[in-house]
């Protein structure tokens, strides 16, 4: 599998998501069944402002020769699918958030494994 491809599909997947969470919060996070306190939109909106970074992020470098600065950021997008999942889990089983954030989990989980296969093969 070539780089390019996860790229693009990080990019389309992360601006769906990160201008979705922008601009209608509540009803995506209705949808995930997240209970939320006042300012809660307010960090839904902070949360998509670094999704909508991280496509164009990942847009801008799909065409990225193999080198040590392509395996950074292969460990960096790794690592925050990583983290993305814990977070996650950690609030499904806390009870913040409904079953439905398994579909998430599951493109995160997805995507984590994506980059540590192209970080290992050095595609």
């Amino acid at each position: 599998m070539q780089a390019k491809p996860v790229f693009l599909l990080t990019t389309i997947v992360g601006l769906f998501f990160g201008i979705s969470l922008m601009f209608v919060p509540d009803m995506i996070l209705d949808l995930l069944g997240a209970s939320y306190l006042e300012g809660g939109l307010t960090m839904g909106r902070h949360s998509a402002s670094w999704i909508l970074a991280a496509a164009v992020f990942a847009f801008l470098v799909r065409n990225v020769e193999h080198s040590d600065t392509r395996q950074a950021i292969f460990i960096l997008f790794d690592l925050a699918f990583i983290l993305m999942v814990v977070a996650e889990l950690f609030a499904y089983f806390t009870a913040v958030v409904s079953v439905m954030v398994w579909s998430i989990i599951g493109l995160h989980v997805l995507f984590a494994l994506l980059y540590t296969y192209l970080f290992i093969t050095n595609q």
